[in-house]
């Protein structure tokens, strides 16, 4: 059966709601995250009137299960659950506290954004997950930023920009390693070529940082800032200890179990907690979180919807129409962007996009005889890139909810991904006559 520009009219109706919202009550100053949820559940009712195949309610209703129990999409929503505990057992214990004392003792207020840029980004690139550099820092950034009177939308998206940066060059990201196996490069050429066009981005999100720093942040005199004493140091080692664990390669999800554990012990040696407060942190930080909530329940919603989609054919109307307008090998490079760019907007899981872009892009790559690490960074930049500036995505959504603001307001503020994909374009363009043969 045909694709049809139908099978994505569900996806419309949700942007178009969700916009709709955003748009009419942000006049009053209201933007809220739950209007997504609106917009996906109504889109979901109208996702089951466009099956073109006379499935039963019952298949139809199994489509969307199978997509919301996709693999990836439930292990993020565990990562959710579990930074949420995590965050909430180190606020009560102090260990949120000590680690920006510790750090505002370190960080020059000066370059306090650069500086939590370059460590979530180095952060990130070390143990190759955005999510799990999110989780780690943002409990720090959000009350850094609350200590500075400083925008806590720009210290989220600092480190969301940091995060996505890791995400894209990180050899150990499953974005990266999807797009290398796909379109059969090596991970050296895809490195390298990749780092030429996301270094420029940073240097320049570096500058832009140091220029808001100026700006926003206030300078604090030295006799401001309180003494870090060893308990200070001590209430922070459960922190130390997942970055350590993070760093040798472990799942995110067991990093921030032992974390937990870590967390609730220390509190209750320290005497910080009774083993009684402990058990309630646990409960807390699982039920008393109502953004972490929705967020969980969005990202079931659309990954049942782009399923629903998927299965309609709106990704294969997406990649036809895309390949139909190629005629050299600079728009084939630039078909390539845009179909994983189109295939994340709509399902909006990088990883997933890549692998369904991958076998499409590899095979125009090969027509317009381009690299095989070239095809790989555009997948991998342009699924990063737009994954790290998506409202509805799970990275922005865990760090909207984590630093208590909207996702529309952390737009204005990733640099880092405006920058990357003016990046791509210009090397684009710069190589689109000079195709590499292989």
């Amino acid at each position: 059966m045909k694709p049809k520009f139908s099978s994505l009219l569900p996806f419309i109706v949700f942007l178009a709601i969700f916009a709709l919202l955003n748009i009419v009550y942000s006049a009053d100053g209201i933007i809220r995250d739950n209007f997504a949820i609106c917009a996906a559940f109504i889109a979901l009712i109208s996702s089951f009137f466009t099956f073109r195949k006379k499935e039963s309610w019952n298949k139809k209703v199994e489509i969307f299960v199978h997509g919301s129990s996709n693999s990836i999409v439930i292990h993020m929503c565990y990562i959710f659950l579990l930074s949420t505990v995590f965050t909430t057992i180190l606020q009560a214990t102090g260990g949120i506290d000590s680690a920006v004392s510790i750090c505002l003792s370190i960080i020059p207020t000066w370059c306090i954004l650069p500086g939590m840029f370059i460590v979530s980004s180095l952060f990130s690139f070390t143990v190759g997950t955005s999510m799990g550099a999110i989780a780690a820092f943002m409990p720090i950034a959000v009350n850094i930023a609350t200590h500075l009177t400083l925008d806590p939308a720009l210290m989220a998206a600092t480190i969301v920009c940091g995060a996505m940066f890791g995400d894209n060059l990180s050899i150990l990201s499953d974005t990266t390693i999807a797009a290398v196996k796909v379109t059969n490069t090596t991970m050296t050429k895809k490195l390298l070529l990749n780092s030429k066009i996301a270094l420029p981005a940073f240097v320049a999100s570096l500058f832009i940082l140091a220029y808001k720093n100026y700006v926003m942040v206030p300078a604090i005199d030295i006799h401001y800032r309180a003494a870090v004493s060893l308990i200070d140091i001590i209430k922070t080692l459960p922190y130390v200890a997942t970055f350590y664990l993070a760093l040798t390669g472990i799942d995110i999800m067991i990093v921030l179990v032992l974390g937990i554990i870590f967390a609730l012990g220390l509190g209750v040696i320290l005497q910080n907690i009774t083993i009684l407060a402990a058990i309630n942190l646990l409960f807390d930080g699982f039920y008393n979180s109502k953004g972490m909530v929705n967020v969980f329940i969005l990202v079931l919603l659309l990954s049942g919807l782009s399923s629903i989609i998927t299965y309609n054919g709106g990704v294969d109307y997406i990649i036809n129409k895309l390949r139909h307008k190629i005629s050299s090998p600079g728009y084939a490079k630039l078909a390539m962007l845009l179909l994983v760019v189109f295939i994340n907007i709509t399902i909006a899981i990088n990883t997933i996009a890549i692998i369904i872009a991958g076998p499409i892009a590899a095979e125009i790559g090969e027509d317009y005889a381009i690299d095989n690490a070239e095809t790989a960074c555009i997948l991998d930049i342009g699924s990063c890139t737009i994954q790290g500036l998506l409202p509805y995505t799970p990275q922005l959504l865990l760090a909207a909810s984590m630093a208590h603001v909207s996702t529309i307001s952390l737009l204005p503020y990733l640099y880092y991904q405006f920058f990357l994909v003016i990046s791509l374009l210009l090397t684009i363009i710069w190589r689109k006559n000079k195709p590499i043969r292989k």
